[in-house]
């Protein structure tokens, strides 16, 4: 193995561990966000599967912003209970309070 070989080795690994970290914060900072009936909710699924709109529309929800199609987050509104574990099955990758990622942002209350 050459010298490029344990350098691209090396940045692989370093790129891998901080994924993985950033990962894990992001998920342990959305459960401690759960989703509140009635209230809205943040919706984030993969961009390539049609993105975060086409789950919240198979589910029954309804979108609250206007965002351009196939992102990786939506924001919507449920009558009733939300659909945590449907919107799993179909795609999500997390689906939380949608006050606290605004809080998070800056937005006024």
């Amino acid at each position: 193995m050459g010298r490029w070989d344990h350098t691209f080795g090396a940045a692989g690994l370093v790129a891998l561990t901080v994924v993985t970290a950033v990962g894990i914060t992001l998920a342990m900072t959305f459960q401690s966000m759960p989703p509140r009936a009635g209230m809205p909710v943040v919706v984030f699924a993969a961009p390539w599967q049609g993105g975060a709109e086409a789950l919240v529309v198979a589910s029954g929800g309804a979108l609250i912003a206007p965002w351009a199609s196939g992102r990786l987050a939506a924001l919507a509104s449920y009558e009733g209970e939300i659909p945590v574990d449907t919107l799993g099955r179909l795609g999500a990758w997390a689906v939380t309070d949608g006050e606290a990622i605004a809080a998070i942002c800056g937005a006024p209350n």
